[in-house]
């Protein structure tokens, strides 16, 4: 590996030298699975360029710091800024990359690499690919282009801020990343397969069938105490169960029944700060099938017994009115 320092800049191959020795610690979690800290301080403006030929999966974690990333490769080029809360699944074969970094910055962020092999027996014992990317992976035995950026969620954030924690040593720190790393993984994977599925549905679903699932929507909380079967609700908009569905995972983030448990418990919070209702009448009025019933659900969800909740509502209106 040839390194060059010159004016601030550092060339060579993946990683830099320059990286190594300034803040990052790779830990080999197993073989094809491995972890990158980043952890540096740069004091001035640098500019860092590498080349990657046959590159893994790569799952970054930005928690700190600001770069600005441009990495041009046999599909284009991609330009994009480092900054806090980016989470991005990428794979950039046979491309050359520059890294930049303007004044003082503190740089912290954290990759998983992942090999095909590591990838392939899973992937392959399951049938499942949660990006196309990885099924041709299979297919090949190698990694092609791959570009899905998204923000950490706050699971990703606090896990990612323990991997520069570790707290053991020996093997008890050997598990520790490895379960941390793989615990990223699944966040990773779950939010990938999230975007694809999005992407999919949104590809379904037309202006029409919007204004099908606004109507369905209005028709479901019509009535909390007897709302019409999933079935009847489709018959009514005018689309298969199975579609109406999928409409409301795509507009409302939950499935039909998930919107109406949702609704029913929004309701009945308001219900509450009216203040006018006890608890039973509360749990019957907003369609719930018992009040212990309504009081499990509405801890679920708020984190609160819904009698706290209205014994803090009342106290509130006797300081008031006092």
């Amino acid at each position: 590996m040839s390194v060059q320092k010159e004016n601030n800049d550092v060339t060579g191959t993946h990683p830099p030298d320059f990286l190594m020795e300034k803040g990052i610690r790779q830990i080999d979690i197993k073989p094809g699975l491995k972890l990158s800290l980043v952890n540096f301080h740069s004091t001035a403006p640098k500019k860092i360029t590498f080349e990657t030929q046959d590159a893994p999966l790569e799952f970054s974690f930005h928690l700190s710091g600001h770069a600005d990333y441009s990495i041009v490769h046999r599909q284009g080029k991609n330009d994009f800024k480092g900054s806090v809360g980016q989470n991005i699944a990428s794979c950039f074969p046979d491309s050359s990359s520059t890294m930049e970094i303007y004044g003082k910055s503190y740089i912290r962020m954290l990759a998983i690499h992942i090999d095909p092999d590591f990838l392939n027996h899973y992937l392959t014992e399951q049938g499942q690919f949660p990006l196309p990317e990885l099924e041709k992976m299979v297919q090949t035995g190698k990694f092609s282009y791959c570009f899905n950026p998204g923000r950490m969620s706050a699971t990703m954030s606090v896990v990612a801020s323990q991997l520069f924690s570790c707290p053991y040593r020996g093997i008890a720190g050997q598990w520790f990343y490895e379960s941390k790393t793989l615990e990223l993984m699944v966040l990773q994977f779950v939010r990938i397969s999230q975007v694809f599925h999005q992407t999919q549905v949104r590809m379904e679903v037309t202006g029409q069938d919007v204004e099908r699932i606004q109507t369905a929507k209005k028709l479901l909380c019509r009535d909390l105490e007897n709302p019409p079967s999933l079935f009847e609700l489709a018959r009514a908009a005018g689309m298969t169960h199975t579609k109406l569905n999928k409409g409301f995972k795509y507009l409302f983030g939950t499935t039909v029944f998930g919107y109406l448990r949702r609704h029913r418990l929004e309701e009945s919070r308001l219900m509450l700060d009216a203040g006018q209702m006890n608890i039973s009448e509360i749990a019957y009025a907003s369609g719930f099938s018992s009040p212990s019933h309504f009081a499990r659900s509405f801890f679920a969800y708020f984190g609160v017994q819904p009698s706290a909740y209205l014994k803090e509502v009342l106290q509130r209106r006797v300081i008031s009115a006092g």
